[in-house]
């Protein structure tokens, strides 16, 4: 059974995890291009941003190689790796993000 700071932890980290669901639906919404690996194979979604250009994320022009380089380079740390870049800055907007996976 769990105790109550795993259970806050979990409950923490459930939040953390809808908070990220919410952005990428509203970055979705506004014409943005959905990336994501959760729960399911990886796949790039394009919506319609009138635009024709690159993918945007957080404001930021990422190319569909970029992404796909940086969701293999993400998949290949472990949980707690994941973890720790998360909670440590590495990876709070998609510039620094690259600077930490290795993809340019």
């Amino acid at each position: 059974m769990l105790n109550s700071p795993d259970k806050d932890k979990l409950a923490e980290n459930l939040a953390e995890a809808n908070t990220t669901k919410r952005v990428a639906q509203t970055e979705a919404a506004a014409g943005s291009t959905v990336y994501s690996s959760v729960g399911e194979e990886a796949k790039l979604t394009k919506l319609p941003d009138g635009l024709g250009g690159e993918p945007r994320i957080a404001g930021q022009a990422v190319s569909p190689a970029q992404l796909k380089a940086m969701d293999d380079a993400w998949n290949a740390k472990s949980d707690t790796e994941k973890y720790e870049a998360i909670h440590s800055g590495k990876m709070k907007d998609p510039k620094t993000a690259m600077q930490y996976l290795g993809v340019s």
